[in-house]
């Protein structure tokens, strides 16, 4: 097993090999605005008849949001699904 050490030397000599064109560099330098969408569904045994459609819907409002911004944005989601200790 390598050690911590060899696998940074490793990491960087494989660096100092890859070289950026001057299309790649105007690409770094071109940073977009971020947009940030975060999404909280309910998902309790009570809501289990729901979950589908609401997978559906948050799936569409991502898409509609992507296609909004025309790639002017980058666009980024998060998604936090919450439901009770006892559920499974």
């Amino acid at each position: 097993m390598e050690s911590d050490k060899q696998l940074k030397q490793q990491n960087n000599s494989n660096r100092d090999d890859m070289s950026m064109t001057s299309t790649d560099v105007s690409t770094l330098n071109e940073e977009k605005e971020i947009l940030d969408i975060g999404l909280l569904l309910d998902c309790t045994g009570s809501m289990s008849s729901w979950i589908k459609r609401a997978q559906q819907t948050l799936n569409t409002i991502v898409d509609d949001a992507v296609q909004s911004c025309d790639g002017k944005l980058r666009v980024r989601v998060s998604f936090v699904g919450y439901r009770d200790h006892k559920d499974q």
